[in-house]
Formats: structure tokens, sequence, C-alpha cells
């Protein structure tokens, strides 16, 4: 009986462990501000919201924001963040 206690603690720790080091070579890896051209074809308030939202995250940062498709092509996609949507 005591070896199979001793088993499973071993086990869990293990788990634990495997999880809190697993992810830290992977961390640096992570993409953030990727630059992003939104296209909106809508012009609501819903849509503006949707915007901002996606702006306010860590991993995307809004470059422009256009009415219409063809207009974003000829952008850099090294242009500094917009200030706001």
């Amino acid at each position: 009986m005591l070896g199979d206690r001793q088993v499973r603690m071993i086990v869990l720790l293990a788990l634990v462990i495997y999880a809190l080091i697993y992810p830290l070579p992977y961390r640096a890896e992570l993409l953030r501000d990727v630059p992003v051209v939104l296209v909106d074809q809508d012009g609501s308030t819903a849509s503006a919201d949707l915007a901002r939202r996606v702006d306010a995250s860590e991993a995307v940062a809004l470059t422009h924001l256009a009415p219409t498709w063809p207009r974003p092509r000829g952008w850099s996609m090294n242009a500094a963040p917009m200030a706001s949507c």
C-alpha cells in the first residue's frame, strides 16, 4: 500500500514540475504586436468596438484602418501602429 502512494506522489510531482518548466523556453517565441491592417467595410459601432478590442490585445497592433480592401495593399508592414481606431 505504501509503495502505491509514493508512486502516485512522484507521478503527481513530476506532472506539476513538467507543466511549470516545459513552456519556459518557448515563452520568448510568442508573437506580440503583429502589425495588422483592419478593413472595416461595415463602419458600424459593433465593428468599431471589435477594432478596439483587437487593438487592445497584446498579440496584435493595428497599423491602419481602411474602409475598403484595395486601399491597404500598398501600405508597409513596418509602419508605426495607429494611435487610435
